[in-house]
């Protein structure tokens, strides 16, 4: 298992000085406003819209929704788990 493990493991360059960045973490919020926003985009390119960008905008409501279900059911969660505790 460590052999598995030390296959995705990055090395770490002990004379460097860079640090790894942490990238902040994002509500879901702000990514369905983000999606929303991207796909208003796309929508109001008239006369410019192609295949892909219709592929696109169809990706971006397929998200949309997963973010939704998502936030929809880790509220659940939350609420079921407070009648334990």
């Amino acid at each position: 298992m460590e052999q598995i493990a030390a296959q995705y493991d990055l090395p770490i360059d002990e004379e460097s000085d860079e640090e790894l960045e942490v990238l902040p973490k994002i509500a879901t919020s702000q990514a369905l406003q983000t999606l929303s926003t991207l796909r208003l985009f796309y929508e109001q390119q008239e006369g410019k819209q192609s295949v892909s960008d219709q592929s696109i905008i169809s990706i971006l409501n397929h998200q949309d929704q997963l973010l939704l279900y998502q936030s929809q059911n880790s509220r659940k969660q939350a609420v079921i788990s407070s009648y334990f505790t």
